[in-house]
């Protein structure tokens, strides 16, 4: 969404976006009020901003590595749970019904778990937070009738969707848009007399 605003002319403001897709149902139409053109800070300015980022990517390094380590642990003896870790009631995660991008795409990326033992794997959250997962088992999805009837109506809408988008790029690519300032630039006064 960044780059359709920054890299057309809308980041210079009073214009509205395209319709941005940015759900399986849901679309955003934009437009910039205000921007601040890219420059320049003295360090004094940035200073502040520098330590919280450094800070923080510090502590993110370092949790990522506990995380780890923690992985490491419990995959040699899952029986003896690390220090800080504790796990959430167990939880189901099917591709329909996805509530965080970020996580799922984590837990769906871990292998099968191999002979009945637990996987375990560091994720993330939308939150940006580190998780430890513990995946006990993958199911082979059934989907019945009302589940099948569902998953092809989103199939469809998502390739509507594509086609959309391909087709606005390329009317976009082939447009020859004209300018009547003779129209735009007319007087009130003709405005207001034909009233």
């Amino acid at each position: 969404m960044t780059s359709a605003i920054f890299e057309s002319d809308i980041a210079n403001g009073g214009a509205n976006s395209e319709p941005l897709t940015v759900g399986e149902n849901e679309f955003v139409v934009v437009r910039v009020v205000d921007h601040k053109a890219e420059g320049l800070q003295s360090l004094d300015e940035a200073k502040s901003t520098i330590e919280q980022f450094l800070k923080r990517e510090k502590a993110d390094k370092v949790l990522a590595e506990k995380a780890e380590q923690a992985v490491k642990a419990l995959s040699a003896d899952p029986t003896k749970l690390p220090a800080g870790i504790s796990f959430s009631e167990p939880q189901t995660f099917t591709l329909v019904d996805n509530k965080d991008p970020v996580l799922y795409e984590g837990v769906f990326a871990i292998g099968k778990p191999q002979d009945g033992k637990v996987a375990y794997q560091v994720a993330r959250n939308s939150k940006g937070d580190v998780v430890v997962v513990a995946l006990e088992r993958v199911e082979e999805p059934t989907l019945n009738e009302q589940e099948l009837a569902k998953f092809s109506t989103q199939l469809v809408r998502a390739r509507q969707g594509e086609l959309q988008g391909q087709l606005m790029q390329a009317l976009r690519e082939k447009a020859q848009i004209e300018i009547n300032t003779s129209f735009i630039n007319q007087d009130d006064s003709e405005e207001g007399a034909a009233h």
